[in-house]
């Protein structure tokens, strides 16, 4: 009988065994991202699954879920044109893009592990990253963050290739490595048979690392925590049912927008992995989203879910707040009332609360509350979260008065990005909701410390077995 593999790693190269349970959604049959992202583009192939807007232009176009797969196809079929074996990886920095996605999924499907890397990373953080990673491969947004990788690339021993997308290559550019632009870099692998690619990716097992997410941390060089295909398969699954139980809509009609980094987990769920499993659209924000643009996009997407970190809701409740000061008379006073309607639905709506509309709904949704929620993009929204960091009691409140309630939710990248879940239902002002459907969570009387388990429980950190061994215990 063969032995039982661990519940950890800390190299690219191995398998762990998977926390799985006899009933429930912990019991769920374990998938690959491979497998998840097939079933996708099989069910619904013509759907756009990402929206871009080029710089200048006012309208958008679309990828289409088989044309999507195609590109990553074609980016995988690169990598082993260029020589990189199963497990290798590859670095991206960039701004969220169809780019920066195709890459990843590209990576995946190829055999080999992307990790993401942050845009404001200077030459020193991007060497680290690229080092202790042995990136092979390295896909920058741009000449400047290209600039970044050809001045250290005599240093990176294992690295085959830098690709750019956004720019061309600089003529005069001197590299110690192969330059590609993104389309040519798609088509040198035009030459790999199919068999060669699909071989790589029937290999693949749920128990394999599948991406590298690098997290600060408090002291010293950032960490690699190494997820794993079922990691992310089975959260985001388990995610889905959750809010699909409580109300909302995850499928192909779906949408949301894509700005937060891609290089954090929480933007990777929600931008690359929901997507694939439910088949939502994405539309790309522009690059300076977060110095203003945001708003516009928002009101173009009209997105029926939208994920944010605190410093954005507050930014938008600064705003508001800023445009009501102008707000006067019969107006200001419609306002007031409406909002104390909001308020009075969201507060009944807590757990534990019995629920029910407030005297006077029906006419603040139609006078002012649907209209607040329009221009600001979300008049099909159903579901919003918060995470990442706390939000302000007064942030919470502010938009819970405008029937906009936002739900936190706790977490971080070593449980694949979400621990606990605010549900409609189940959702409390202050609270970050509950443990996730399948896993487990308690508090260590001695020292207070919250433990959890589950098949969101990262395999480890890379290259760092002892650390990894003091993370996790050996129950999991």
């Amino acid at each position: 009988m063969a032995a039982a593999k661990p519940l950890t790693a800390w190299e690219v190269h191995q398998e762990v065994s998977l926390r799985t349970t006899s009933s429930g959604i912990g019991a769920a049959t374990p998938k690959t991202i491979i497998q998840v992202f097939q079933g996708t583009v099989k069910r619904v192939p013509n759907h756009p699954a990402y929206y871009t807007k080029a710089p200048g232009s006012s309208s958008y176009t679309f990828k289409t879920w088989t044309q999507y797969y195609a590109d990553c196809r074609a980016f995988a079929k690169s990598l082993i044109a260029l020589g990189l074996a199963p497990f290798d990886v590859i670095n991206i920095i960039g701004f969220n893009s169809i780019e920066w996605v195709t890459a990843c999924i590209g990576a995946i499907l190829g055999g080999c592990i992307p990790a993401g890397v942050y845009t404001t990373s200077n030459p020193e953080a991007c060497h680290f990253i690229a080092d202790h990673s042995e990136a092979h491969v390295v896909l920058c947004d741009g000449v400047a963050q290209l600039e970044k990788y050809v001045a250290i690339a005599h240093k990176l021993l294992v690295l085959k290739a830098l690709v750019v997308y956004n720019d061309v290559v600089p003529s005069d550019l001197n590299c110690s490595v192969p330059v590609f632009t993104f389309a040519d870099f798609l088509a040198s692998g035009s030459g790999v048979d199919d068999t060669a690619l699909e071989a790589r990716m029937n290999a693949q097992k749920p128990g394999n690392c599948c991406t590298l997410i690098y997290t600060s941390g408090t002291t010293g060089n950032p960490k690699a925590v190494m997820l794993s295909h079922d990691n992310l398969t089975w959260t985001v699954e388990a995610v889905c049912q959750s809010y699909e139980v409580a109300g909302s809509i995850l499928n192909q009609h779906s949408n949301t927008v894509s700005y937060l980094p891609l290089s954090h987990v929480a933007a990777q769920l929600f931008d690359i992995y929901l997507p694939i499993t439910r088949g939502l659209a994405i539309y790309f924000a522009q690059p300076d989203a977060l110095k203003g643009s945001l708003g516009t996009t928002l009101k173009e997407a009209r997105p029926t879910l939208f994920f944010a970190v605190p410093r954005v809701w507050e930014k938008m409740m600064e705003k508001m707040i800023s445009i009501g000061r102008g707000t006067t008379g019969l107006k200001k006073t419609l306002v007031t009332w409406a909002k104390s309607v909001g308020a009075a639905k969201n507060e009944a709506a807590q757990f534990g609360k019995g629920g029910g509309t407030p005297c006077g709904y029906t006419i603040a949704q139609r006078l002012i509350l649907s209209k607040v929620r329009a221009a600001l993009g979300f008049d099909r929204c159903d579901t919003m979260f918060s995470g990442a960091a706390p939000i302000s009691l007064e942030a919470v409140k502010f938009f819970a008065a405008l029937d906009i309630p936002v739900y936190e939710l706790f977490g971080q990248s070593e449980c694949t990005g979400p621990t606990t879940l605010s549900l409609a239902g189940a959702w409390k002002v202050s609270s970050v909701g509950m443990p996730m459907q399948g896993t487990q969570m308690q508090v260590v009387e001695d020292t207070q410390e919250l433990i959890y388990q589950g098949r969101n429980t990262m395999m480890g950190y890379l290259k760092a077995e002892q650390i990894t061994k003091d993370t996790i215990d050996a129950d999991g």
